[in-house]
């Protein structure tokens, strides 16, 4: 095939450029370096310093000074050099055909390969899932209509802390639909409503060109119109963006979730 041939000619023409080399290292009794690049393709190079006082051998043409370094070919040089891209032009083709029948092959069957890397995938979350499991005493949760949580954690503020981490319980159901937790700045508020997933609306939006009381009372208008059954809502810092004399909306909240929303739809835990 041409394409072996190419191939083998490639290699062939490769080994003699540095046979060539080694011959005139020793005819010359210089260092020199076999070098390729896309401009000169294969060439000799030589330290400057080794050649203080002398010449080059009138056969090494188109010398060029690259640093500290000269570049230089030689005709038998050029001639093989230009026998390397004659077989390069017979082997590029013949490549390009092998990898693309292999790509075809492996388009037939490309579904297995998404298959494994989703169970790869799945696997690698699930075992630092497992590991955190075993080494912090977790427990897969049961859902259902009352909400119990025995010694709760925070699993995130708990690791950056040496001191051991409080652990908080906490209960919701038919007979305690609706709660609110209040108590000074850094008491620890926001930390035991992120034990639930809370959800954290109280910055401003240059983008929406709103303040953070409008976000808040959007976020909020939100969250009164989607409540369903079995829904649990929790909201954060409720009434943070606005003043304390300005209040009326929050009591206006909490008391929809306390007579409307909790008794038709969910449960509520406010926190204010």
């Amino acid at each position: 095939m041409a394409g072996c041939d190419g191939r083998q000619t490639y290699k062939d023409t490769i080994n003699d450029i540095f046979e060539v080399a080694n011959r005139y290292v020793e005819d010359y009794n210089i260092h020199l370096e076999v070098q390729s690049n896309t401009t000169m393709g294969y060439y000799l190079s030589t330290d400057v310093d080794l050649q203080a006082g002398g010449e080059l051998p009138l056969n090494f043409i188109n010398v060029v000074s690259k640093n500290k370094a000269l570049a230089f070919t030689t005709l038998e040089l050029v001639k093989k050099d230009a026998k390397i891209n004659d077989s390069l032009t017979e082997v590029y083709p013949m490549s390009d055909k092998i990898i693309s029948d292999y790509s075809g092959n492996i388009r037939q069957d490309i579904g297995v390969l998404y298959k494994a890397s989703e169970a790869v995938t799945m696997l690698d979350m699930l075992l630092p899932f497992a590991h955190l499991c075993l080494a912090n005493e977790y427990i897969c949760p049961e859902f259902t209509r009352t909400l119990v949580i025995n010694k709760g954690r925070h699993q995130v503020i708990e690791k950056f802390y040496s001191a051991p981490f409080i652990s908080n319980n906490t209960y919701a159901g038919s007979a305690s639909t609706f709660q609110i937790i209040t108590g000074p700045n850094m008491s620890g508020k926001s930390t035991y409503l992120r034990q639930l997933s809370s959800r954290i609306f109280n910055d401003d939006s240059i983008e929406l060109n709103a303040s953070a009381l409008m976000m808040e009372i959007q976020e909020t208008a939100y969250i009164l119109q989607v409540i369903i059954e079995k829904r649990l809502v929790i909201i954060d810092d409720l009434g943070r963006g606005m003043h304390a004399s300005a209040s009326g909306y929050m009591r206006r909240i909490n008391l929809y979730l306390e007579t409307e929303t909790v008794r038709d739809h969910g449960d509520a835990l406010v926190i204010n």
